[in-house]
């Protein structure tokens, strides 16, 4: 008999280990399940996926609005007034909103009530991007891009990246490397893309891009030779697609001290000698197709932000903010030759200012702020000054101007100001100094005044607008606890909320659970159906959807909603005074 059981177990034990493992392993899927997480997904391109926030996604956004979004986009980008010139009729294509990168999408859905409390829904992404998403574009609907790899704020070994993903659940779906850093010691700060009619384009150090948008396989590629500094310590930021008859590229370069080896966004004014040191700018038209150079030159100074490309008064101006004025360029496409207009280069800084990120536009007025280089003497303020006449301009520095104010020993802003041209409004946020502006622009003088002010909301990063203009809702982000500049900048080491705002008064509608810091001095980018995608600098994307308490399912905040009803928000304080010159 104990022969008999003997030879039994031993038959037995390894049939019973295995199935005790299948046990195990069944308890360390199902249990996340039962507590209400998602179990963690192998994913062959960046190992374990992140595990999405549950029971809130995927988020496929107000299906019965998006049919009368594309609609309105085809007739919204058909007039060339909205400055969507030779892109694909859709929400998102262009980098950032428009070619004067407003910050207006008229064509998208507020999903919420203006009138009652609402929960915002929020969903992270089913990939993990590694080295942070820097930009989100989108070619339709259901057709929707991203670039990563370089957020600029850490070094991420490898590279930038362009991947497709799927717009309800964040989920890759290819992904096409552009260059490895490791081999030639390129500099990586912030990339560039956009969507165009002849595919998907990227931009990365001196490197220019059109991709397939099936397969992300690589259609053409161009190395633009650099007019000043070595290739390396060069990168295109900005890119735009022209509003000429052959739908040219219009690219601009962001230099880095030679030698200096910071790497980021933040080696453009951390290197020595920055950011007077640094190679003057590079500035190049392409060919859509071949990516081949039709012109290029050099401009008077460096240029450490993006630009923005106008047609007025019959010709195509781009406009820059340099170190010491803002620049103008004009792309004649019949003579196919970039020319720095030198007669209109107006001083825009106050003594103690740094140069300013990109400028912005407002009818016939080119709106500038200051400090993308940080100061500890003066904070930031509007200038506009008219494209007529680069000696009639106006300023107005709501925070004063001296620091500190309000807490705040520096002054810095990653983002330019947005613009609301139709309502003739200007929207003003620092990184570093708590407060944001609506500021009203009198078209006709120039002179600007503070409509409403928020100070309870701290900003660095860019406002959107979205919906028709007598019913336009504002989205910020607030960044949360006062945290130390330190933080900002090296670490991203702080909380933040997203925030739907009534255009009109300030007044808060909604307002998201807190997250990880996302990419600075990148976008709130708006898709369809009521979709936001926020890009963490950790690699989820955030996936965000508005809907009204009435009659609805109301997430509690444990699992990525916000409580239904939702409290009473700060009110919007009293405009503070102007000051103007």
């Amino acid at each position: 008999m104990k022969k008999f059981w003997h030879r039994a177990w031993r038959v037995l034990k390894p049939i019973l280990e295995v199935a005790a493992a299948l046990v195990v392993l069944a308890v360390l899927i199902i249990l996340p399940l039962l507590k209400g997480a998602t179990p963690q997904v192998k994913n062959s391109l960046s190992g374990f996926a992140e595990s999405p926030l549950a029971n809130t996604g995927p988020l496929v956004g107000d299906l019965n609005a998006i049919p009368k979004e594309v609609a309105c986009m085809k007739s919204y980008a058909a007039d060339p007034a909205n400055n969507m010139v030779n892109y694909p009729p859709v929400i998102g294509a262009p980098e950032h909103t428009d070619s004067i990168h407003s910050g207006v999408y008229p064509c998208a859905t507020w999903t919420g009530d203006s009138s009652g409390p609402n929960q915002v829904l929020r969903y992270k992404s089913e990939t993990n991007y590694p080295g942070g998403i820097v930009f989100v574009t989108f070619g339709g609907p259901d057709d929707a891009y991203l670039i990563a790899g370089t957020s600029g704020l850490e070094v991420y070994s490898p590279g930038p990246y362009v991947s497709k993903f799927n717009p309800s659940t964040g989920r890759e779906i290819w992904r096409q490397p552009l260059l490895n850093i490791n081999v030639d010691g390129q500099w990586n700060p912030a990339p560039s893309m956009a969507v165009g009619k002849e595919g998907v384009y990227a931009a990365f150090g001196p490197h220019v891009y059109r991709l397939d948008p099936v397969s992300g396989a690589i259609l053409a590629h161009e190395e633009v030779p650099m007019l000043d500094g070595p290739q390396t310590d060069a990168n295109f930021d900005g890119f735009h697609i022209v509003p000429d008859a052959q739908g040219h590229i219009l690219i601009k370069t962001q230099n880095r001290v030679p030698g200096c080896r910071t790497y980021g966004n933040f080696a453009l004014g951390a290197c020595p000698g920055a950011p007077d040191a640094n190679p003057k700018t590079t500035i190049a038209v392409m060919d859509p197709v071949t990516l081949a150079v039709v012109d290029e030159i050099k401009l008077s100074q460096a240029i450490v932000a993006r630009t923005i490309v106008t047609t007025y008064q019959g010709k195509i101006y781009a406009y820059l903010s340099g170190t010491k004025t803002l620049t103008r360029v004009r792309w004649d496409p019949e003579a196919k030759k970039l020319t720095e207009d030198t007669a209109w280069a107006p001083a825009y800084l106050l003594k103690g200012q740094g140069p300013g990120a990109a400028p912005a536009a407002v009818g016939k007025w080119i709106i500038a702020n200051a400090n993308a280089n940080p100061s500890k003497t003066v904070p930031i303020c509007a200038f506009a000054v008219s494209q007529d006449d680069p000696n009639v301009s106006s300023r107005l520095c709501p925070w004063g101007e001296k620091l500190p104010v309000r807490g705040a020993s520096t002054s810095n802003t990653l983002a330019s100001f947005s613009t609301d041209p139709e309502n003739s409004l200007i929207f003003m946020q620092d990184w570093l100094v708590p407060g944001i502006f609506a500021v009203h622009i009198d078209q006709a003088t120039g002179q600007m005044k503070v409509k409403w002010q928020r100070d309870d909301i701290t900003m660095g990063d860019y406002f959107v607008a979205i919906g028709p203009a007598d019913q336009r809702v504002l989205l910020t982000q607030n960044v949360l606890d006062n945290t130390p500049a330190k933080a900002y900048a090296e670490d991203s080491n702080y909380q933040e909320t997203l925030m739907w705002l009534d255009e009109k008064t300030g007044k808060t509608l909604a307002q998201g659970d807190t997250t990880p810091a996302t990419t600075s001095g990148s976008l709130i980018n708006i898709g369809y159906g009521g979709r936001v995608y926020m890009m963490g600098t950790q690699g989820s994307l955030f996936i965000y959807q508005v809907a009204s308490c009435k009659g609805g399912a109301y997430i509690p905040k444990s699992i990525g909603g916000s409580t239904c009803p939702s409290t009473p928000s700060p009110s919007p304080s009293s405009p503070a005074p102007t000051s103007s010159g």
